[in-house]
């Protein structure tokens, strides 16, 4: 998947006051012309699927296998952060577990909007 980013504080946008949780990713989105979002299915409980629709952008959460990785002298936690993952293992390594224990799940599909 291609990936490109932004910083948020970078782009001037004009966010409309009271922006609840879960409304900044289809706000964001829509002002970018993004016709796509991906986020990590333990945020799924932030969206309102309706919100994605309205801009024509299809939603899909990002479901992953546990990746274990040795860890010694360490004891192994499983599901800490990315920064866990690039501590103890190979870009390589790391591209490989994303691309073999990647599911996407697609919760919206992007619709032309007037």
């Amino acid at each position: 998947m291609p990936f490109s980013y932004q910083i948020a504080s970078e782009l001037s946008l004009d966010y409309p006051p009271n922006l609840g949780p879960g409304e900044w990713a289809p706000f964001i989105c829509g002002m970018l012309g993004a016709k796509e979002y991906v986020n990590p299915v333990a945020g799924k409980y932030l969206f309102d699927t309706s919100e994605f629709e309205e801009h024509g952008i299809s939603l899909y959460l990002s479901e992953f296998l546990e990746f274990k990785y040795l860890t010694k002298p360490y004891v192994y936690e499983p599901n800490l952060s990315i920064l866990d993952v690039m501590m103890w293992n190979s870009p390589t390594d790391i591209v490989s577990a994303i691309k073999q224990g990647t599911t996407l799940i697609q919760l919206t599909d992007a619709k032309q909007v007037a």
